[in-house]
């Protein structure tokens, strides 16, 4: 079954979601996607075809009501890949050709429908970055994004009172940060939902690229934030995780 080595090739690339694969008027969902569906969902659960003599798990949602059960699994603390045809049916020997168009997470929500519109819906990025020289003190930073309006901005908290602070402002649907980082304690009841991330998506120096390339600029300077590693830390690393998830349409972000 050609479309099911589509599908695991695809749901290999996105492991960590739930994967929406387009077939004609629905989005399926197979294996253990399937069996997590009619959990949360509450809808059937059945089954397509047999691997390795077993029968294999199916669920399914309309296309049309796509939104709703999104929101399901987004309140569940889910993430959903979204994969769709990109070509009509029929043209080939082989698969209609798919991809995955976007990926959907808490923080990275921007339909209005599905947003309170009283509210931001913030995506935050945090991270310490050690001193860089003896003598200096560690540096603490924030980076904060509603993907919805495009509103970005960054703070140097330095301290981890300002930083606890600042995030029980923001109120945040998702927080990113580096997977090798331990948060403190007093994070689990401002941030339900941490995101962890390579520790690279954080190096300072990556991070200022990400920024220069997106804002099509060659220096940080007019961001006032050109001297600080944590600021570009987790700026660049925010942008980097909204290039990934949206597939490069982030160009109203300022």
């Amino acid at each position: 079954m050609l479309h099911l080595q589509q599908y695991l090739s695809l749901k290999k690339a996105h492991p960590e979601t739930i994967l929406f694969y387009r077939m004609g008027d629905f989005y399926e969902m197979f294996y253990e996607d399937a069996k997590t569906a009619a959990e949360v969902l509450g809808i059937a659960l059945t089954h397509r075809g047999q691997s390795a003599g077993k029968p294999i798990p199916m669920a399914g949602v309309p296309h049309h009501q796509a939104r709703v059960y999104l929101k399901k699994f987004l309140d569940a603390g889910y993430k959903v890949a979204i994969c769709e045809q990109m070509e009509p049916p029929g043209l080939g020997r082989g698969p209609v050709k798919r991809a995955v168009v976007r990926t959907i997470t808490p923080g990275t929500l921007t339909e209005d429908d599905l947003l309170d519109p009283l509210a931001n819906n913030y995506l935050v990025a945090m991270a310490l970055r050690a001193a860089p020289q003896k003598g200096q003190q560690a540096e603490l930073a924030v980076a904060s994004l509603d993907l919805s309006t495009g509103i970005f901005q960054v703070v140097l908290t330095r301290t981890l009172d300002r930083t606890l602070t600042e995030i029980s402002l923001l109120s945040p649907s998702e927080v990113i940060i580096p997977e090798g980082w331990d948060p403190p304690r007093e994070m689990a009841g401002l941030a339900p939902r941490l995101t962890r991330r390579p520790d690279w998506e954080f190096d300072p120096d990556h991070g200022s690229r990400n920024l220069q390339e997106h804002f099509q600029v060659t220096t940080l300077d007019a961001f006032g934030i050109e001297d600080s590693p944590a600021c570009k830390a987790v700026a660049g690393a925010l942008i980097g995780y909204c290039l990934e998830t949206q597939k490069g349409s982030v160009r109203h972000i300022t």
